[in-house]
């Protein structure tokens, strides 16, 4: 991003935004991929085998700002 920054392609928030989202997305795969498996008990009660999603409150709540100082 420095370099894009640097040749004039895109400005400093722009780098930033394009860093948070990346950042949105890393914690989203996260989330999506982690482990152990749920018990069945627990798979019957959500009705979906995702060990840190229930509700999706916590996946939605994960944002990106860019703010200035």
């Amino acid at each position: 991003m420095v370099k894009r920054v640097v040749a004039g392609q895109i400005t400093g928030n722009k780098a930033y935004k394009i860093m948070g989202q990346q950042m949105v997305d890393d914690v989203h795969q996260q989330i999506d991929t982690i482990g152990p498996q749920n018990a069945a008990s627990t798979i019957k009660r959500k009705g979906r085998n995702q060990p840190l999603v229930d509700t999706g409150g916590l996946y939605r709540s994960i944002d990106g700002e860019v703010l200035r100082r």
